[in-house]
């Protein structure tokens, strides 16, 4: 199947409420230092309401000021993955929060991208934003809407795993839909605060397994690419 036409047309950073201090950087522990050399998930969700369209531009809006809100309880998806020369380390770095919004153009009709049974990979990936993930530091997270000429829209997202768990990406995902339900309707939101702090993680070698882990999985840090016997491995996983 042919490759269709997807045109980014503005690339804008989604900032932040200021916060009343900013957090310190944490630390990966060794549950999240086996990740770092992984590509990045990547998630689509397709509307083909052909209503979307009579006011994409304010609801690209609403879906960026939504995100802003929501971030503020999800800081590492706003975060920099960071390595620390002199410990070894890799941490999630609070000191430039923002995320990245695409904003592009698609010529197709949703409903058949949807409906195929051959899918378009081609067409799907050009749906996500990309995130060089090659070299640290690099961000965390973002995110793709699109709109489609023959009406609908699709929300595309990157995160890497290294931050986020499949349990804590679902549980932003609800919030952000939640936060912005509720600014469409002008209600109250309620978001269900996580905790991401590793300190919970209890293990008396654990900043030790850590940086083994990143020595092992990626020896070149901050270069994150896998070792090529690693990465072939990697491709053929039947998860991919």
């Amino acid at each position: 199947m042919s490759q269709r036409s997807i045109q980014i047309l503005t690339v804008s950073r989604v900032t932040l409420p200021p916060l009343p201090q900013i957090p310190s950087p944490i630390k990966l522990s060794f549950f999240d230092s086996i990740w770092i050399g992984i590509p990045p998930i990547q998630r689509l969700m397709l509307y083909s309401n052909p209503n979307v369209t009579r006011s994409s531009q304010s609801l690209a809006e609403l879906l960026k000021s939504s995100l802003s809100a929501t971030l503020v309880d999800y800081l590492p998806l706003a975060g920099t993955l960071t390595h620390v020369p002199s410990t070894g380390d890799v941490e999630i770095d609070f000191s430039d929060l923002n995320v990245s919004f695409y904003e592009a153009e698609a010529d197709f009709d949703i409903r058949r991208l949807r409906a195929s049974e051959i899918h378009d990979v081609g067409s799907f990936k050009k749906l996500v934003p990309e995130i060089d993930v090659s070299v640290l530091p690099f961000p965390i997270f973002a995110v793709q809407v699109t709109r489609f000429k023959c009406g609908g829209i699709a929300v595309g997202y990157s995160v890497h795993h290294a931050a986020v768990d499949g349990k804590g990406l679902l549980q932003f995902v609800r919030a952000w839909t939640s936060t912005c339900r509720a600014k469409m309707h002008g209600v109250d939101f309620l978001v269900h605060k996580p905790s991401y702090d590793r300190v919970v993680i209890k293990h008396l070698k654990g900043e030790e397994m850590a940086r083994e882990f990143f020595r092992n999985s990626t020896p070149n840090l901050p270069s994150a690419k896998l070792p090529p016997a690693q990465e072939a491995k990697f491709q053929k996983s039947p998860l991919q």
